[in-house]
């Protein structure tokens, strides 16, 4: 980088070949409060998401050949190559841009990344903490906390532990830097239909019930913490949120385990007198409260998602409730307004092809959507060294393909009809499928 040319950096966020939509919720928190983080700098910022933007590889050397000041890449497990890929290249094109990598990879296989070509593995902390805090040691000797770092000195990757951040200083989704356009375009595509993009904005993190498979208690901790209410409606009344989509996602691990939060937030929507609609994702255990189920439902919750993940036939229970406390929380939300869409692991450990058989009987009579994914092993992968990530199909570790025979009672046939059809949703016939 020249003296003269301003800092400015590359985000990358790489394709998801099996959605059947661009997934704009995690868009926004992944990549667009990400790119808030380092514009707080007053950095450039340019965005290339391989979901809407293919060009071909002459477009992206172009994009190195600007000598980068950072390039970073937003990674999922199943991605993992793809990043490794896109990193050499921009090394070979600018070698002396840092090439930092974050997402659910560096939280399940940060081994995978703590080699050439890559600067910086995110493994601890918030994201955007390690993040500010990369830009803010540059220049310094003083390693960034939250990341893997190579120590010449010492001829390894050495991972610096890092930071969480307080919640009133969380950056917002960068609206402007996100391709909106290509994302609506995508849908209409896709799915034949006018589509208003669905954004988010990160409400909460940390989650307590610790799942194996899942990235959220290592990335966010166990403890909830909670953004001031007043900074979403910020955000909502000066970010252009209203013009692009109808409905916002308050993204949160387990939205309603702070019902006081709830609570306020619901009783500032309503004096404000606010028309966008929302939902969220929850377990089911913390909406056995009538009041507050009644309180969202006035407020204009129009979905909420909660985890069954499987119903045992034999046991007649969820994973993480009992049939009655589903039924009970059905009830509620149907009441208030609220629909109810239930999160399914399909190969769940126990699982067998009855048990999923007795859940669909269940969502048909009571009404529910369910939101198909294959149970995927990812907690697994953290014991494996690079050699043998390397010599495995890690795309298949995508919760849409990966399916091991030797571990499920589920046929593949089973399996697979489930995880394409209605883009992965069992429907009651009652209800429109492209509502999903």
């Amino acid at each position: 980088m020249s003296k003269q040319q301003s800092p400015f950096a590359v985000f990358f966020a790489l394709r998801n070949a099996l959605e059947h939509n661009p997934a704009t919720v995690y868009k926004a928190v992944y990549l667009g409060e990400m790119v808030d983080a380092v514009r707080r700098f007053g950095w450039g910022v340019e965005c290339h998401d391989l979901d809407v933007d293919t060009p071909s590889l002459t477009k992206y050397i172009e994009v190195f050949l600007k000598s980068p000041s950072l390039i970073l890449i937003w990674c999922d497990v199943h991605q993992a190559r793809l990043a490794k890929q896109i990193a050499e290249l921009a090394k070979k094109v600018s070698p002396e841009t840092p090439v930092l990598v974050y997402g659910r990879a560096t939280a399940f296989m940060p081994q995978y990344f703590e080699r050439p070509p890559f600067d910086a593995i995110h493994v601890s902390g918030d994201r955007e903490a390690a993040i500010i805090d990369y830009i803010e040691t540059i220049g310094t000797s003083r390693p960034p906390a939250g990341w893997s770092i190579f120590s010449p000195e010492e001829k390894r990757y050495v991972r610096h532990q890092g930071q969480r951040l307080a919640p009133a200083n969380w950056p917002v989704p960068s609206l402007v830097d996100l391709p909106l356009d290509k994302y609506a375009e995508f849908t209409r595509n896709t799915h034949g239909k006018d589509y208003r993009t669905r954004l988010a904005i990160t409400v909460s993190k940390g989650c307590d019930f610790g799942c194996a498979y899942c990235g959220a208690p290592q990335e966010e901790g166990a403890i909830d913490r909670r953004r001031p209410i007043s900074h979403v409606f910020k955000w909502i009344d000066e970010s252009g949120f209203k013009k692009r989509s109808e409905t916002l996602h308050l993204f949160a691990s387990t939205l309603f385990a702070n019902r006081t939060w709830m609570r306020d937030f619901c009783n500032e929507y309503i004096r404000r007198g606010d028309t966008f609609t929302w939902r969220g994702v929850t377990t089911i255990k913390s909406l056995l409260n009538e009041e507050i189920i009644h309180l969202a439902g006035k407020a204009r919750c129009i979905e909420l998602a909660v985890g069954i993940e499987t119903l045992s036939r034999s046991h007649d229970r969820t994973a993480k409730s009992s049939i009655s406390e589903l039924e009970s929380v059905i009830k509620m939300a149907r009441n208030s307004g609220i629909r109810l869409k239930g999160l399914v692991m399909l190969g769940y450990p126990g699982q067998n092809e009855d048990d999923v058989l007795r859940l669909e009987e269940f969502a048909q009579e009571w009404g529910i959507m369910l939101r198909y994914t294959g149970y995927t092993p990812l907690h697994q992968l953290r014991s494996k060294t690079a050699v043998e990530l390397d010599a495995i199909t890690i795309e298949s570790y995508d919760r849409r393909t990966y399916f091991d025979a030797e571990a499920t009672d589920l046929s593949a046939d089973f399996f697979f009809e489930r995880i394409v059809r209605n883009g992965g949703y069992y429907v009651p016939s009652d209800m429109n499928a492209l509502s999903v």
